[in-house]
């Protein structure tokens, strides 16, 4: 009897142990499941832009193979949206067939773009995609992007915008891929907007 009476007062023991363990663990499920993202809405402009563009193979006055270029921008000093940014890290990869620098400087009617950015604060990602971008080439080389497309944060159709320019002239980079061949273009200056 005694022996029975310890078996269900352990047993009871366990039942409310488990009961607590319960109690405690419940409210920090609740709260892990309650986080959402959030979605920026409206239109934010950003003037701030510091990056680059990387390419590989380098580009040169007599390249023919196929090239990969890699962005990498940050950009901040932004106004608009809700909630408005502080800044935010722009990234894209565009494959051509060729690394060729004239091929650089003109517009490719099939070329398209596509630049995801990533927000601080933290908040949904922005995708954003572009059509053929216009070179730009003076005062200094650069690009134009316009009619973009963007989902997640600053959602919108035909608003978005991206016009970068670099801190190369046109001379300068016509002397780099004569030479051993343009690896990398370094972006200091442009806007950007999404929505």
């Amino acid at each position: 009897m005694k022996l029975k009476k310890m078996v269900m007062g352990a047993g009871a023991l366990a039942i409310a142990a488990g009961m607590m363990a319960v109690v405690q663990v419940g409210p920090a499920v609740a709260k892990a499941s309650s986080h959402k993202t959030v979605t920026g809405t409206g239109a934010v402009t950003c003037t701030g832009i510091k990056g680059t563009i990387t390419f590989k193979p380098p580009l040169t006055n007599t390249g023919n193979t196929a090239e990969t270029a890699s962005i990498k921008v940050t950009i901040s000093s932004c106004s608009g949206g809700t909630p408005t940014p502080t800044k935010g890290t722009d990234t894209g990869t565009i494959q051509t067939t060729t690394n060729s620098c004239t091929a650089l400087a003109t517009p490719n009617p099939s070329q398209t773009e596509t630049l995801t950015t990533k927000w601080a604060p933290k908040m949904a990602t922005t995708i954003a995609h572009f059509g053929p971008d216009v070179p730009v080439t003076s005062p200094n080389v650069g690009f134009s992007l316009s009619g973009g497309t963007t989902s997640g944060s600053f959602a919108g159709s035909g608003n978005a915008s991206a016009n970068v320019t670099s801190s190369e002239t046109s001379s300068q980079l016509t002397a780099a891929c004569a030479g051993k061949g343009l690896s990398k273009l370094t972006l200091n200056s442009g806007t950007v907007t999404f929505g």
